[in-house]
């Protein structure tokens, strides 16, 4: 069983990003998402990958994406499944976006990391808003703006309430 879990740095209104880029630049977000997500396999759509430039190191890299033309050092592919199959032997897979990806996936994800940047943006894409009768955050870890990181924020550590729905069964295709 292979427990999915997704990763995300959001505003206050759920905003993820705004013409395919992130929201801001926040150092610490970046660590603790290198931290988080370092030696698991990472699934993210294309437009999350073009707008990465490159892949990311010390991970096994998944692209979602209808063209499945071959990119080095990443696993084209093109449908969920097809993704998931890949890290079937994996304890946990990483889904780091887009949008579209977060919803497909919210369903079957076990925990969700998120880090809520305290500020609002004129965002495009948003993260799927949280039932709080599903979700619980077991973990919150504010951290104040500094030289390097414009913005407070809170490291949230979100864990699935439902039980039933922490882990889903892989079929070998």
């Amino acid at each position: 069983m292979t427990k999915i879990s997704l990763i995300a740095a959001i505003d206050e209104k759920n905003g993820l990003g705004k013409n395919n880029k992130l929201l801001c630049y926040l150092p610490a977000d970046l660590q603790h998402f290198k931290s988080i997500t370092m030696g698991k396999p990472v699934i993210m759509g294309r437009k999350t990958y073009d707008s990465i430039g490159r892949p990311l190191p010390g991970r096994q890299n998944i692209v979602l994406s209808r063209r499945t033309t071959a990119i080095e050092g990443v696993q084209v592919v093109d449908t969920l499944e097809k993704a998931l199959a890949l890290t079937s032997a994996e304890p946990e897979i990483m889904i780091i976006g887009g949008a579209m990806l977060y919803k497909e996936t919210l369903p079957y994800a076990s925990k969700i990391y998120l880090t809520v940047i305290h500020h609002h943006f004129d965002a495009d894409v948003f993260f799927p808003k949280l039932d709080p009768s599903i979700w619980h955050c077991e973990e919150k870890v504010f951290r104040k703006q500094d030289d390097k990181n414009n913005y407070d924020v809170t490291f949230c550590c979100y864990q699935r309430i439902e039980q039933q729905r922490n882990n889903i069964r892989l079929s070998k295709k």
